[in-house]
């Protein structure tokens, strides 16, 4: 009986991974590359530590000499 159940469900996961894979490359058209960008999906850029213009840390704030990096630069959308 739990051979009978087990082999059911594999073979319901089965059909369930084909069928969506089969959605799938149906939506993205016949032809198109399996790795192309949405229209609107966001790019990330990465840049070396030290490219970024960095500022003296207040005084308030540490003790010592800090360097201040900032880690998020806002940019306009495109």
């Amino acid at each position: 009986m739990k051979l009978l159940a087990a082999t059911a469900l594999s073979l319901s996961l089965l059909a369930s991974a084909f069928a969506q894979s089969n959605q799938v490359r149906a939506a993205s058209g016949p032809g198109a590359a399996p790795s192309a960008p949405a229209q609107n999906s966001q790019m990330i850029k990465i840049t070396r530590r030290g490219a970024q213009p960095s500022r003296q840390g207040p005084a308030d704030n540490f003790t010592g000499s800090v360097r201040v990096y900032k880690s998020i630069v806002l940019m306009r959308p495109l």
